[in-house]
C-alpha cells in the first residue's frame, strides 16, 4: 500500500507529479475543495481522506525544490506505513526532516 498523500494549493504541480511518479498515492486539494479554503477545513479534509497532508513554503525560494523533493522523497521511502504519520508535524528542509509530536 502506497501513502496517500494530500497536497495543498501550495504544492506545485512539478511536486505533487514527482510524488505522483514515485509511486505515492496524491490528492490535490483543488480536487476535493475551492483553493481558498480556511486551514480547518484543509485539515478536516485531510483527515477524512485519510492522508497525510503536504504544504509548503518555499519563501521565494523555487531553486531548492529539487533538494527538497529528494529529502522528502527519501524520507517517505524509509517511512511507508502510514501510520507513522499520525499526530506528527513532518517538516521537510533542504538539510534536514524536523518531527514533532507523536510516537517515533
Amino acid at each position: 500500500m502506497s501513502l496517500r498523500l494530500f497536497c495543498d494549493q501550495c504544492v506545485p504541480a512539478e511536486i505533487s507529479d514527482a510524488l505522483r511518479n514515485q509511486g505515492f498515492d496524491v490528492i490535490l486539494l483543488r480536487s476535493v475543495l475551492p483553493i481558498r479554503s480556511r486551514d480547518t477545513a484543509v485539515i478536516a479534509k485531510a483527515q477524512q481522506l485519510a492522508a497525510i497532508l503536504v504544504s509548503l513554503k518555499l519563501n521565494n525560494h523555487p531553486e531548492t525544490i529539487p533538494q527538497l523533493m529528494k529529502r522528502l522523497i527519501d524520507f517517505l521511502k524509509g517511512h511507508l506505513d502510514q501510520n507513522y504519520f499520525i499526530g506528527k508535524l513532518v517538516v521537510a528542509e533542504t538539510h534536514r526532516i524536523r518531527i514533532r509530536g507523536g510516537k517515533s
